[in-house]
């Protein structure tokens, strides 16, 4: 962390401010936290730390935001189980399957509340918000007939008995998914991401 001395009048590149590490270490407790509640308890100016949030992306310290809530008008909450019953058949579908993870989806929040082992070659779980009548079964009728190799399964969530389910709204131009159709399947990034060259340049290594 920097400090001012005659020798360091001003930061270095690769080092943070007091300010810069304050933040970084009040989101990494507690990512919900307002960026006013943070002002309040170390006495930093209104603005102070949504101006040192932008300058930490800025920097490449925090590459990505996900907006989560609660509510958003949701009429329940489903899961989607894939099992790979045939690897090879489904090998050969793996990057539609991709696509289809990070689609854009013309909702509120992303399609996917959360996804979990989908780089599994053996299957992968999905919890997705359902918003409209017949919408799981289209979901499940489209997975059914692209790609090969797989059996679905879902169920309805009832009731939840700890906590509460959260809904995404994040750019998936900076998923894991997308790095992998970049990297393993040489898809060109997208041109409106902020690091656009920078991705290009690294996925060509």
């Amino acid at each position: 962390m920097w400090h001012r001395t005659k020798e360091t009048p001003r930061p270095a590149s690769d080092s943070i401010t007091q300010r810069e590490y304050i933040l970084l270490r009040e989101l990494n407790a507690d990512g919900n936290i307002p960026f006013a509640e943070i002002e309040k308890k170390h006495n930093l100016g209104n603005g102070a730390a949504r101006y040192t949030f932008d300058k930490l992306k800025e920097k490449g310290l925090i590459s990505r935001e996900t907006l989560t809530m609660s509510t958003c008008g949701v009429r329940y909450n489903a899961a989607i189980e894939v099992d790979v019953l045939n690897k090879a058949e489904f090998i050969e579908d793996r990057g539609k399957f991709i696509r289809y993870i990070i689609k854009d989806y013309n909702g509120p929040v992303n399609r996917f509340s959360f996804g979990g082992d989908t780089f599994s070659p053996d299957g992968s779980l999905f919890i997705i918000p359902i918003f409209k009548d017949g919408e799981l079964e289209e979901e499940k009728e489209w997975l059914n007939q692209q790609i090969k190799g797989i059996k679905i399964k879902s169920m309805i969530f009832t009731k939840t008995i700890l906590g509460e389910l959260c809904y995404r709204k994040f750019d998936n131009n900076y998923s894991g998914q997308m790095h992998t159709l970049i990297s393993e399947y040489k898809e060109e990034p997208p041109k409106d991401m902020i690091d656009y060259q920078e991705f290009k340049i690294s996925y060509k290594k």
